[in-house]
């Protein structure tokens, strides 16, 4: 999709997002099986802080086919990969179909996927009403009757919680409440610099930089 920064990466090229801030690197792609992606997040909520995309381009990971069943392997390669010994992954989408249903700005499905020390409550993060329960992410996604907008969250492995949007949340919600819940004023991925976190994980994944090629 033309004007889409997520496409432009699962095509080989690099964004404006991330090369203005590392210009030597040529790509942080971390995992790829041809239809699902994984690559540091702009903006770390906690050091390994990474992204899982499809390559084929959906609004939301709920319109996706396939690549669903590709997720589990997907964190877990990628985690492994990154050297991440974190004993729990939160995993959160804000399903956010189009610019009016507010989101970060970014309308390629995208699932944040924090590395945690110990589990946070997925219904506090979320902080919404008439949330249901899925028995894990897949079984979440599969299972929603939404054709809007929703927020999701909860750890791999675990329960999800789920809820339908009625109204648009602000731009960063999900982001800022798992900020709060860590004890962090930090959420805004548009104000991240370089991140000395994010460049560690590319190392340990074996990420090249242009200057080394």
């Amino acid at each position: 999709m033309s004007n889409c920064v997520i496409c432009d990466e699962a095509e080989g090229r690099r964004s404006v997002n991330f090369i203005d801030r590392y210009p030597e690197v040529a790509s942080r792609t971390v995992w790829s099986d041809g239809a699902v992606f994984t690559m540091p997040c702009i903006g770390q909520l906690s050091a390994d802080h990474f992204l899982v995309m499809p390559v084929e381009h959906r609004s939301t990971w709920r319109e996706c086919g396939h690549e669903i069943g590709r997720l589990d392997e997907a964190i877990g390669q990628t985690a492994a990969l990154l050297g991440i010994c974190a004993p729990e992954l939160l995993v959160f989408e804000h399903g956010a179909r189009e610019p009016w249903d507010g989101g970060c700005g970014i309308y390629h499905a995208h699932l944040h996927v924090v590395p945690l020390n110990a589990r946070l409550d997925p219904e506090r993060i979320l902080g919404l009403t008439e949330i249901r329960i899925a028995t894990g992410l897949r079984t979440a996604l599969e299972a929603m009757t939404t054709n809007g907008s929703y927020a999701l969250c909860g750890h791999w492995g675990a329960e999800f919680r789920w809820a339908a949007l009625a109204s648009p949340l602000p731009s960063q919600y999900l982001r800022r409440r798992v900020a709060q819940a860590l004890g962090q004023n930090i959420w805004d991925w548009r104000a991240a610099g370089r991140e000395p976190s994010l460049l560690s994980g590319l190392a340990t994944a074996g990420i090249m930089t242009s200057a080394t090629l």
